[in-house]
């Protein structure tokens, strides 16, 4: 699910014809970015369950980014309503949205994945 948001996010950066991505676009990335590297770690060391330990701290991380991710679009918005262009707000905004719809999902993951750690502990 996080995936497609991530496509959905930067086609909506392609087809709205954004010409530069503003700087809340390139944090809302990059924390995604790191969550999904996350997501993925945590992912894989449940294969064998050896580090719950591990995998638990992963989420913990993944949790704290979405609460980064949540920061970056508070801020966004405010920055967001200093523009006059009002198609450009809202372009810009449903991009933002889809971001942080993304790291909602990653969040999502990383609680199933820790459920099911302490569930086979």
């Amino acid at each position: 699910i996080f995936h497609s948001c991530i496509f959905i996010s930067i086609n909506r950066i392609h087809l709205y014809k954004i010409r530069k991505p503003t700087q809340s676009m390139i944090d809302f990335a990059s924390v995604l970015l790191n969550a999904c590297q996350e997501l993925d770690c945590s992912v894989k060391g449940m294969k064998k369950l050896e580090k719950p330990e591990n995998i638990e701290a992963r989420c913990v991380e993944i949790n704290r980014l979405e609460n980064v991710a949540d920061e970056i679009n508070n801020r966004a918005a405010v920055e967001l309503f200093e523009l006059d262009d009002v198609k450009e707000i809202i372009k810009i905004k449903q991009i933002y949205d889809f971001f942080e719809s993304a790291t909602d999902h990653c969040e999502d993951a990383a609680n199933v994945i820790s459920d099911i750690v302490i569930k086979s502990r």
